[in-house]
């Protein structure tokens, strides 16, 4: 088994006008996560595929 980091550039906003302070972050790229052959996924939690692509090629048989 292989893994490759997967990485993106998250750019923050913060702007305050006194009395609320908001956040807001940018993602500048999508994700794409792909496998020739077979792909496995493990989490210990919950996976988001929010905006991102995950692809397996193989031939389904």
């Amino acid at each position: 088994m292989s893994s490759k980091p997967v990485q993106r550039t998250v750019t923050r906003h913060k702007s305050s006008n006194g009395y609320r302070t908001e956040r807001t972050y940018f993602v500048d790229n999508a994700a794409r996560i792909e496998a020739a052959n077979s792909l496995s996924l493990q989490s210990g939690r919950d996976v988001n595929s929010i905006g991102s692509l995950i692809i397996c090629l193989a031939e389904k048989r």
